[in-house]
């Protein structure tokens, strides 16, 4: 009880200082013992409250991503979904809990596949079934130690009296548009125009639904008049949502993928999610590749041999993942296809030696070369990446997303909150595809919420990012960077970042490589002379995401460091 009554205390000291002063951003935190990594200032704050009272990793997760909905709407919340990879300090086991948002049972496939592309976007038919809140509550059931009503309660009153709107927070809830649906721009939009930089927003639908949430926790999302709101707008829009798609809904606690490199252990999300998959195959590219005598630690970060490295084996590593992955039973044994020894010195020696123009020499390799792989795109993400790092050293680290920014831009009528649109994120096109659309399916994500652990299962560092395609791609070159060339965290997330495209149909260069600006115009050319093609590009539209990531030092100490490309934001103590 002492320990409840210290955490309501000191949240009503933060939350009174959040609501009378702006907000102020930090980018990094040193020497810390604990510390949130978070998209919004406001729900650092209010996290680290929960932790300051001596809450886990685990309660203060339920604030910090409660808290997001409120304060960072556009990139996730509770019609969204939700993957955790949880390092448990007093067993030093890794876990992961994936949420992901379904199919409705009632699914109409062929209307899906016939729909016009702009409504496997948005509106109410672009929507699936949400599993943020449930991933949530089976994290806190498992690790938690604080009363859940406790938790949610912050994040009520958040949406109740406000936070004060930054300059890019506004610039993000800019790019909502009005014209989808009435009670979301009703909400986020009101008047017609979304807030401006320095007025205070307010959502009391919002703080209604979390109170229900707090109260009754997930039964009064999936059992109650939450559930009954979502299905009453979806069903009047003509889509296809019913009570079973809620009542039946289950988070899944997983084992992580796990993968050795240069010493240490790395745990990422499992399957229906690909980010992990991509990112783990390719250090074990990276490795086999050294022992064929072409090293990566022989480059510079980000010079052009660096990037010639990576994106020859993330070519290699692409297709197989999206020949083999997605919601399927069998997907343990798949993944064991690809992590194969024999596979992935098949692909290290394809990727030493082949062609950036034609990577899996095609006329030779083509059963390399899946099916679907043009299929699906997923170029622009509204995502959001939180790390949170008790005092014990216990780790969440978890990345939570709505699909599109604003996801499906649709609102239930009184309950504040947008829904996905992860519609968009199934293949349409070929049936034999793992991630063909079908009722109760969960489509596939690049989410790759990573922890790392050294020889001792001690964490080294906890890392993801928002960014659709970007992410594993992202949290590659900020890995790489730390554990083999021992850059400063602060220096790895802040350098202009590359991607390798993954082509969207098959006129498109499977050798095109988008540069972050500023750019190096030595690396640029010398990447032209190697094969590629380029494309500069600076980050207005949030393209190349926002890592975030927590770095232990040997003595146990925390260096958290807060990606500003988005509004995040880093706290310790």
């Amino acid at each position: 009880m002492k320990k409840l009554t210290a955490f309501l205390a000191a949240v009503v000291v933060v939350y009174g200082l959040a609501v009378t002063f702006a907000a102020r951003a930090d980018e990094m935190v040193h020497n810390a013992h604990a510390v949130i990594i978070a998209g919004h200032p406001e729900a650092t704050r209010l996290g680290m409250s929960v932790l300051h009272a001596g809450g886990t990793a685990a309660d203060a997760l339920v604030t910090v991503s409660l808290s997001l909905n409120v304060a960072e709407p556009s990139n996730s919340g509770l019609g969204g979904k939700f993957v955790l990879t949880y390092y448990d300090a007093k067993t030093r086991d890794v876990t992961s809990v994936v949420a992901m948002d379904a199919a409705p049972l009632k699914i109409d496939v062929e209307q899906a596949i016939s729909l016009p592309a702009d409504q496997h976007r948005r509106g109410w038919h672009a929507a699936l079934v949400p599993g943020l809140l449930a991933g949530l509550a089976q994290a806190h059931a498992k690790w938690g130690t604080l009363s859940w009503s406790a938790l949610v309660k912050p994040a009520a009153d958040l949406a109740e009296h406000g936070y004060p709107v930054s300059d890019l927070g506004a610039s993000m809830l800019a790019e909502f548009s009005p014209k989808i649906d009435a009670e979301a721009a009703r909400v986020y939009a009101p008047g017609g125009h979304t807030p401006r930089a320095g007025t205070t927003f307010r959502n009391p639908d919002l703080a209604r639904t979390l109170r229900i949430v707090a109260e009754k926790g997930p039964d009064g999302f999936y059992k109650g008049d939450i559930a009954d709101r979502l299905i009453a707008a979806s069903v009047a829009a003509g889509g296809w949502f019913s009570p079973d798609d809620f009542h039946n809904y289950k988070a899944r606690v997983l084992k992580p993928l796990s993968a050795t490199y240069h010493g240490h252990t790395i745990y990422s999300g499992p399957p229906p999610t690909t980010g992990g998959t991509t990112l783990l195959t390719t250090l074990m590219c990276l490795s086999a590749m050294e022992e064929g005598g072409r090293s990566l630690r022989d480059t510079r970060p980000r010079d052009a041999a660096y990037i010639d490295t990576l994106a020859r084996a993330l070519q290699q590593v692409f297709p197989q993942v999206a020949r083999e992955i997605g919601d399927t039973p069998d997907f343990a044994p798949r993944v064991a296809k690809i992590f194969d020894p024999r596979n992935i010195r098949a692909m290290a020696s394809r990727a030493a030696k082949s062609d950036p123009h034609d990577p899996l020499d095609r006329q030779k390799e083509s059963s390399l070369l899946p099916a679907n792989w043009f299929d699906e795109t997923e170029r622009v993400a509204s995502t959001t990446h939180l790390i949170i790092i008790d005092a014990k050293g216990n780790v969440a680290c978890v990345t939570q997303s709505l699909g599109n920014h604003f996801g499906a831009a649709v609102v239930a009528p009184g309950t504040g909150f947008l829904l996905n649109d992860d519609l968009n994120n199934f293949s349409f096109q070929t049936p034999s595809s793992l991630n063909y659309i079908a009722p109760g399916r969960w489509p596939r994500s690049t989410v790759t919420p990573t922890i790392v652990l050294d020889q001792q299962r001690k964490p080294l560092l906890a890392i993801g990012s928002p960014g659709a395609d970007r992410i594993p791609v992202a949290v590659l070159q900020v890995l790489v960077d730390v554990v083999d060339f021992n850059r400063p965290l602060r220096d790895a997330v802040t350098a202009p970042r590359f991607h390798l495209r993954k082509a969207a149909t098959r006129s498109d260069a499977p050798n095109h490589i988008d540069l972050e600006k500023p750019v190096d115009d030595t690396a640029a050319a010398a990447l032209e002379q190697r094969g590629w093609k380029l494309t500069k590009r600076d980050n207005h539209d949030f393209y190349f995401g926002s890592v975030n990531a927590a770095l232990f030092a040997p003595d146990g100490t925390l260096t958290a460091v807060a990606d500003r490309r988005r509004t995040n934001d880093a706290g310790g103590e």
